[in-house]
């Protein structure tokens, strides 16, 4: 269980799930959210359109980018292990278009 991110209007950018050609979803468990949403409040990003259930609601494409660049911005002061499994998030958050949570 966690928060699933359905991209709404995905770039061309945005990775292909090679096991149905469709743009890849991202996934947070719990605690993985939670870490998310802690550390962007302390950057600064304010959290409007994040929820904490997964109702589908939107986090417009402009949050998402706000998203990407914070994590990108930060990524150095957090620890090595926080920073290779959230590094990679940074292509989905610049590139889905806005997401709805599932």
């Amino acid at each position: 269980m966690g928060m699933d991110l359905k991209p709404a209007r995905p770039t061309k950018d945005l990775p292909i799930d090679d096991r149905d050609n469709k743009p890849i979803w991202l996934h947070y468990n719990w605690a993985g959210w939670s870490f998310l949403l802690d550390h962007l409040e302390l950057w600064g990003v304010k959290l409007d359109g994040f929820e904490g259930v997964n109702d589908g609601k939107l986090i417009r494409s402009d949050k998402c980018r706000e998203v990407a660049a914070a994590i990108e911005e930060h990524l150095p002061e957090l620890t090595e292990r926080h920073q290779a499994w959230l590094r990679p998030h940074i292509t989905f958050w610049k590139n889905c278009g806005g997401c709805r949570q599932y």
